[in-house]
């Protein structure tokens, strides 16, 4: 699969998805500490919240298939950790990355 644009971009839109949702993460945490079932609640406590976070599931679930289709090793494993331990804000752009990354190597 190739994907055009610069890789640093994307590298770039990895952090930023790292940063942006942990910089809102992190002062929850500090308020209600590490409770799944609060973060459960509050997750799914409004129409709105339910269709983002059902709209985020399905996006994870996309990045997770299309990236275990075409990575394999390391590369697979930071996909994966970034979906899990930050969400496709950081998992999408890391794996557009690799792809732009692959492309540019071959296109010299």
């Amino acid at each position: 699969m190739r994907i055009g644009g610069d890789p640093k971009l994307y590298l770039a839109l990895t952090l930023l998805g790292v940063a942006v949702p942990y910089a809102a993460f992190i002062p929850w945490i500090a308020d209600n500490g590490l409770s799944p079932a609060l973060f459960t609640q509050q997750a799914f406590e409004t129409r709105i919240a339910a269709f983002a976070w059902l709209d985020v599931i399905v996006s994870a679930l996309t990045v997770l298939v299309a990236a275990t289709t075409t990575m394999r090793g390391a590369r697979l494993a930071w996909i994966v950790a970034a979906c899990f331990l930050v969400g496709v804000s950081a998992a999408l752009p890391l794996f557009l990355y690799f792809l732009a990354k692959d492309s540019a190597k071959a296109a010299t």
